[in-house]
């Protein structure tokens, strides 16, 4: 919430402003609100550093435990379920932004996650099927993450092209012209964004040094997607990383965790310098002035210095041909997984590759197989170049895919061995 817009909120004779995933970083913007009158109810899950003088405050950290994990959007959701009641859009787009923001899957988060998805692959909701791939039967939590979330998310990431105030429009839309005509332009959007990351991941593994944290500074980055670009750079080396471009006399960066490191808690020695800060433990924001780059640097390195890396080895080793369907779907009563429930990872050997290809110009995919049993395998963190190497082994996680009544088992890879 910056000042200007609140400036101009109080020009127009507005009386009440309602933050939904900000709010409790916005000192400057509260004071405007307060010194002109406009009541404030700032619901919000980033990191409070100190008390401001808001009218109203919902934040997991002052709510019963049941909602510790909520985001942004979750906490909205709870509000409005105590103003306007239930309502299914508002449910399903609930639990679309809790798989999106990559919060814990517990408590509360699991509720709504569980409910939305009853609601998408009951009611059909247009506006969100639209955004799903033309084969897709059933919406699960990984539909939503690697179709729909990316798609919502692509017209806000290249917002200086795009005005993401229409996915509002298409969301609330009843005209089902309208809705066509919307996620038409939205799986376009998304196709560039993609276009965009492909060619930003490439310049920033260029960049890269052998350090604890990935520091990738390049102009040439769009500020809409160093978020993408940091967590692929992130996920690809196990690394926390952030990606920073300029923007004028400044740099904006994003930041993601490797899994291990608190992001707020790592960088809390340099707040002062900052000149924009927020986020969680996964993922922060910062902006800083470009002459305090190499200072900004120096700090990362010093810090990570003494950190030693977590080596975990959660796998299950399996050979291929003692793959079963019918275990596979076993585990669909433990779903919906999610950050802080991970989907067991397998380790899969023994194998031959019979095909290998590359998805859309991006993406390493494998056809492997032993005696009866075939296993399609398919990474959207490894880079292409991975498709040279002789496999020994894949790691990754495993579900059962069905398309036009057929059962097949399917893996996203995470790791490869050689």
């Amino acid at each position: 919430m910056h000042p200007s817009t609140v400036t101009k909120a109080s020009e127009k004779g507005y009386q009440l402003i309602i933050t939904v995933d900000n709010g409790v970083a916005a000192k400057e913007a509260i004071e405007i609100c307060n010194a002109n009158n406009i009541e404030i109810i700032v619901t919000d899950h980033h990191t409070i550093f100190e008390n401001l003088s808001w009218d109203f405050l919902l934040h997991p950290t002052l709510m019963e435990s049941c909602f510790e994990y909520l985001c942004g959007a979750g906490i909205a959701y709870i509000l409005s379920l105590k103003l306007i009641g239930e309502n299914d859009l508002n449910a399903c787009l609930a639990s679309i932004a809790t798989i999106g923001d990559m919060v814990s899957l517990k408590k509360q988060n699991r509720v709504i996650v569980r409910q939305g998805l009853e609601i998408i692959n009951k009611t059909k909701i247009k506006s969100i099927c639209l955004l799903t791939n033309s084969n897709t039967n059933i919406v699960d939590e990984n539909v939503i993450a690697f179709q729909i979330v990316p798609k919502i998310n692509a017209l806000g990431r290249l917002s200086d092209k795009y005005n993401p105030n229409n996915l509002v429009k298409y969301f609330l839309s009843n005209d089902e012209s309208e809705i066509y005509g919307f996620a038409k332009k939205i799986n376009e959007v998304n196709d560039e964004r993609k276009n965009m990351s492909k060619i930003a991941c490439e310049q920033a593994y260029l960049d890269l040094i052998d350090c604890k944290f990935n520091i990738v500074k390049n102009n040439n980055i769009s500020e809409g997607i160093i978020g993408l670009v940091a967590g692929s750079v992130a996920r690809s080396t196990n690394r926390p990383t952030i990606v920073l471009t300029t923007n004028g006399d400044k740099l904006k960066g994003s930041a993601r965790s490797d899994g291990q490191l608190d992001l707020m808690e790592f960088f809390n020695e340099f707040e002062d310098k900052f000149t924009s800060f927020g986020g969680h433990k996964m993922a922060c924001g910062i902006e800083i002035f470009e002459h305090d780059f190499d200072e900004f640097k120096n700090f990362i390195n010093n810090k990570m210095i003494d950190y030693q890396f977590d080596k975990v080895d959660e796998c299950l080793t399996l050979n291929l041909n003692s793959l079963k369907i019918d275990d596979f779907k076993k585990l669909r009563k433990y779903y919906p997984f999610g950050q802080g429930l991970v989907i067991p990872q397998f380790r899969i050997v023994n194998f031959n590759v019979i095909n290998k290809s590359l998805v859309k110009d991006i993406y390493p995919k494998w056809v492997l197989k032993s005696n009866d049993v075939e296993l399609q395998a398919i990474s959207f963190s490894l880079d292409k170049k991975v498709l040279d190497n002789e496999l020994s082994g894949v790691i990754g996680n495993i579900d059962v895919k069905s398309y036009k009544l057929v059962d097949s088992l399917s893996m996203i890879v995470n790791e490869i061995e050689i």
